[in-house]
């Protein structure tokens, strides 16, 4: 939070007109892990809309999520109730993959 704070919108990706801070997760089904021990995903949406509170705190509209190795979203973004609910609260949940690069500069 420090770090978004000292340099506002240094990490921001913007919406609608909405300042949403930049956060980029590896794994984010470690997240799944933690919160909920890989069953179910309350905690885990528990967690990401008080993470969006926290930003809120600091002048932003919310988190952004960006979960860089979930080609599939995961638990996270398996359905688009789940989605909407974190949306409305603040907290957006995007997937990005490097899978289909593979190797393929290497030919």
């Amino acid at each position: 939070m420090a770090t978004y704070s000292a340099y506002p919108d240094a990490y921001a990706y913007n919406e609608d007109g909405k300042t949403y801070a930049a956060v980029f997760v590896w794994d984010p089904e470690a997240i799944h892990g933690v919160y909920d021990s890989f069953v179910g995903s309350t905690n885990t949406v528990a967690y990401l809309k008080a993470l969006a509170g926290k930003f809120r705190t600091i002048g932003y509209d919310g988190v952004m999520v960006m979960a860089v190795m979930a080609p599939n979203g995961g638990t996270i973004t398996a359905t688009s109730s789940t989605l909407s609910s974190l949306r409305k609260d603040g907290a957006l949940v995007v997937n990005a993959g490097y899978e289909t690069r593979y190797a393929t500069d290497a030919t």
